[in-house]
């Protein structure tokens, strides 16, 4: 069962990585919702993955695997929806004009994805299990992957107009996915039996936490604007009402 060792690493990592996060004091705002969402999304991926090799090597004829893959394909949806998102708020949350039709994409996108949900539990779906080689395919597979690829072409045109700012460390992630993308192609040609996407979302998970921005920082940070500006506020009423005195007494 050589699939399961990657599955059993990849489990092991997301629930360290959802450990640590839930222990760590942290300021909850959008950025930290979404990235708790993402471990989550992986960490039940790795789990699912786990079961299903394990049962398929077992038990290769059990109706049970079928229900599963559709349950973990569903989290593979989910993991690619939070990934944009995620994107989103860190390219767009320093700017209120771009950054104000963020609930309107995730609404939008929202009901894109529970339209999908519906189709990924009612359209076929495919085991090929070999033993050696396992995978599912058919029309509920091809609307995760039809469904993921265009949140990563929306990610791509993010970051095609936003290209001054990759340097910036929060891309990290991005430039990581495609090279493990690549490399996975390539893995699964040479051989298609390898069942790579749980360990490779999971370490995109453990990129992100060390590429995140601080949220103690941030507070900080939000904590010094705020009171620059009510310091503004008060050299600017004082001023104000200085005017106005002189003028009375004048």
């Amino acid at each position: 069962m050589p699939n399961l060792y990657f599955q059993i690493v990849s489990f092991f990592l997301s629930l360290s990585l959802l450990v640590v996060f839930k222990l760590k004091v942290k300021v909850v705002n959008k950025e930290t919702k979404i990235y708790y969402y993402l471990l989550l999304s992986s960490f039940i991926d790795s789990l699912l993955m786990s079961i299903i090799i394990y049962i398929g090597y077992t038990h290769p004829e059990s109706w049970v695997l079928y229900p599963l893959n559709r349950i973990d394909y569903l989290m593979y949806l989910v993991w690619a929806w939070c990934f944009f998102l995620y994107m989103f708020n860190v390219t767009y949350s320093d700017r209120e004009k771009v950054f104000s039709k963020y609930e309107k994409i995730v609404k939008y996108t929202g009901i894109v994805n529970f339209i999908a949900m519906l189709l990924i539990f009612s359209l076929k779906i495919n085991l090929h299990n070999t033993r050696e080689v396992m995978y599912a395919f058919g029309p509920a597979v091809s609307v995760v992957y039809g469904i993921c690829g265009a949140y990563v072409l929306m990610i791509v045109t993010i970051l095609g107009l936003n290209y001054k700012n990759l340097k910036d460390k929060k891309y990290l992630p991005v430039f990581m996915f495609a090279f493990m993308a690549v490399v996975l192609l390539v893995v699964r040609s040479i051989n298609p039996g390898l069942l790579l996407i749980p360990l490779i979302l999971s370490y995109i998970d453990l990129i992100m936490f060390f590429t995140m921005e601080n949220p103690d920082l941030k507070m900080m940070k939000e904590l010094s604007l705020a009171k620059d500006k009510a310091e503004k506020y008060s050299n600017d009423k004082a001023t104000f009402l200085f005017n106005i005195t002189q003028r009375i007494r004048n």
